[in-house]
């Protein structure tokens, strides 16, 4: 009795949240007409099976007080415990809508990239010549299911979340690549003749995109070279031939770099990082350009500083150290 009585309370659930969903025009699992997201009009209208949740959960707090030699709910506390099902049912049901959604778009992600290597014939188990296919214990969701754990790694390397059909049209990725660059990438890691070939291969294509750098990545030691012969000659080199520089980011855009002599703040807006020293060497407002398709971290910048009436354009290089 009980297990029939559970089939039935979890498949007026499931039917609720259909309605949830989608909505209904008044004809669906006898609702009546329901806007989709309407869960006032959804719990008025599950009728038994919101009643049966509820009798359930205040059983299962009385049986719980009775264990512990407490009295039962007071009808006041069954009504809080009545709201509360009903708080967590919506909750439960926006969990689902936004956990599809989330399997939706990955599903669109993969067919697009797997449409795209299919033209190049990589899903043909008769081509063996990418590295590692074509074993004796290979199978179309075996190649495949190793193809998808690389795309989920560009995921991350990249920041992206969406893939979009035909080829890649911008170096600014902004969350969205193509499938065709996917497809790009995943047929040269393949194609490369060893694993050190291939990272090196995936590293040098992704340098033809322009990601923002995040301010957290700036954190760190850096040696700051300073070029130029005039600046050396004239004013003895402000900042030394090489010296260290400290970066700490604070919040948002910001933070703190300790630069020569002087400790002072920056702002970063996509990779350039600017600020002012008022130090009589190194007075001047800098802009540094940093890089972060190269490891370890490093940095160009010009400034024009002015010493003892005189303006001269100093050039420095970074380059992080930890």
């Amino acid at each position: 009795m009980q297990n029939a009585l559970d089939v039935w309370r979890d498949g007026e659930v499931e039917k609720a949240f259909e309605v949830y969903r989608n909505g209904s025009s008044g004809s669906i699992f006898g609702y009546g007409s329901i806007e989709a997201k309407d869960f006032e009009s959804v719990w008025d209208n599950m009728k038994g099976a919101s009643r049966q949740l509820c009798i359930e959960r205040i059983a299962t707090e009385n049986d719980a007080r009775r264990m512990c030699d407490m009295p039962p709910l007071t009808p006041k506390e069954e009504d809080f415990y009545r709201n509360k099902v009903k708080e967590e049912l919506k909750s439960e049901f926006d969990r689902r809508i936004e956990l599809q959604g989330k399997i939706d778009a990955e599903k669109k992600n993969l067919d697009l990239i797997f449409e795209e290597l299919d033209k190049g014939d990589m899903l043909d188990s008769s081509k063996v010549w990418y590295r590692g296919f074509g074993g004796p214990n290979e199978t179309p969701e075996s190649r495949m299911a190793r193809m998808e754990h690389l795309i989920q790694r560009k995921y991350k390397d990249l920041d992206v979340s969406e893939v979009y059909n035909g080829p890649q049209n911008t170096e600014e990725l902004n969350g969205r690549i193509s499938a065709a660059a996917m497809a790009e990438t995943i047929r040269g890691y393949f194609a490369a003749n060893t694993q050190a070939e291939a990272e090196e291969f995936l590293q040098d294509y992704y340098k033809r995109f322009k990601r923002p750098l995040e301010n957290a990545d700036l954190a760190g030691n850096y040696i700051v070279t300073c070029t130029g012969t005039n600046v050396k000659d004239t004013i003895h080199s402000p900042i030394g031939e090489q010296n260290n520089c400290v970066i700490v980011p604070t919040e948002g855009n910001s933070g703190i770099i300790t630069f020569g002599n002087q400790t002072t703040t920056y702002t970063l807006a996509d990779d350039t990082l600017l600020f002012t020293v008022g130090d009589s060497n190194i007075s001047g407002h800098y802009t540094f350009v940093f890089s972060n398709d190269t490891r370890p971290l490093s940095g160009t910048a010009t400034c024009n500083v002015s010493f003892q009436g005189q303006a001269f354009d100093i050039y420095y290089t970074f380059e992080k150290v930890d």
